[in-house]
């Protein structure tokens, strides 16, 4: 979920103490929707889904200077929450997909999800609010 300006800021310390920055994003999400299906009378089902949940965003910015990971404290640099920390956001989750019943209980799922990160007004970056389109497939048991 990094954005170029994450990058960028941290490429932009490295380069003032000449090093190289690897900086990334990553998020833990939970999200509960419900599905609203179409009846079409045959074996594919295509759905819509809507729903929403929380995420725990973690940043972490690494430092190389002529290739070796560095301690950013040796470096001169101080890590900010810009750079590295943990928070937690709401978001949103809207999508579509389709079913086909295998067998009786047996389902095959494919769809394509898109989830918006509930922005805040603290002063947190501005890459912990972008949005993730994703696809995913998977095998589903019906009871």
């Amino acid at each position: 979920i990094t954005a170029d300006d994450f990058t960028a800021g941290a490429d932009m310390i490295a380069g003032l103490v000449g090093a190289a920055a690897d900086a990334r994003a990553f998020a833990n999400v939970f999200e509960a929707g419900v599905r609203l299906r179409w009846p079409t009378g045959g074996a594919l089902r295509p759905y819509a889904v809507i729903g929403g949940g929380v995420a725990r965003i973690t940043a972490e910015a690494t430092f190389f200077r002529n290739g070796v990971e560095t301690d950013p404290a040796a470096l001169g640099i101080g890590l900010g929450p810009n750079l590295s920390g943990e928070v937690t956001r709401g978001l949103g989750m809207i999508g579509a997909g389709v079913d086909v019943a295998a067998s009786k209980n047996l389902a095959i799922d494919a769809g394509i999800r898109y989830t918006g990160f509930v922005a805040t007004s603290d002063g947190t970056p501005r890459y912990y609010v972008y949005p993730v389109l994703r696809a995913q497939f998977g095998i589903g048991v019906r009871f």
